[in-house]
């Protein structure tokens, strides 16, 4: 298979994605900064194609990458969200982390929502967030409401490049993930040399219910994110 490749800094990278999400097989590989991703449309096309690229395990779901961190929120249950994440300019202490918010009734789960919650990638203001705010812009006519439990929301999905389960981890080295777009057939790699990461792994998760946050995953930045909440927030790390 001859790599097909292209730099988040291409001014192109926006019609190239969205002309992979149009197409039979609509996932791309992508390399964040830590770590080496998957991307997909907000469907359950997307969905299943992630299914296959993973070989995905029972119980395994996806989060999505937030483009316009307003559409985010309104997708949380308005009590559960404290209110140092209310104001968006906070936000940037977080960069780089998944959030997880409570969004419907603990009782609903889809491949995207968890017992209620779901979460998204927060990244950084920089290329990576800007291709995928006119993403989610672009998709935003898409949306499949039954996989939030009727609410809208346009961001593409995304997880970790590699297969369900892989007793390696998560990939962060270029040749691996080269390897892994050619086992597994996908179309298209989106590079990023140029962002240097000062470390490498899975980005970390918190959750949030009112005061409440939990650190379900460490990852890289984790000890800087924590120190930016404010006092009045009961941290609990897994």
């Amino acid at each position: 298979m001859e790599t097909n490749e292209i730099d988040i800094n291409d001014c192109a990278i926006v019609d190239r994605l969205t002309e992979i999400f149009k197409s039979s097989y609509p996932v791309a590989l992508i390399q964040l900064p830590p770590v080496f991703g998957l991307v997909a449309p907000p469907s359950k096309i997307g969905i299943q194609a992630l299914h296959y690229t993973k070989a995905r395990l029972d119980g395994k779901l996806y989060g999505t990458l937030i483009g316009d961190y307003t559409n985010f929120l309104s997708l949380a249950v308005e009590e559960t969200i404290p209110d140092f994440l209310k104001v968006e300019d906070n936000i940037r202490f977080l960069d780089d982390s998944f959030l997880r918010i409570q969004i419907t009734d603990k009782d609903f789960t889809s491949p995207l929502v968890s017992k209620g919650t779901h979460q998204g990638l927060l990244l950084a203001d920089g290329p990576y967030r800007n291709a995928f705010k006119i993403i989610e812009q672009l998709l935003a006519d898409k949306v499949e409401p039954s996989l939030y439990n009727g609410k809208l929301y346009s961001a593409p999905l995304c997880t970790s490049a590699n297969i369900s389960g892989d007793v390696r981890g998560s990939i962060t080295d270029y040749e691996r993930a080269l390897e892994f777009m050619i086992d597994r057939n996908i179309p298209l790699m989106i590079s990023g040399k140029k962002e240097a990461a000062a470390s490498k792994g899975s980005y970390p998760i918190f959750s949030f219910n009112g005061n409440q946050v939990k650190v379900e995953r460490k990852g890289p930045g984790m000890e800087r994110m924590i120190k930016a909440l404010p006092d009045n927030l009961h941290i609990e790390i897994e």
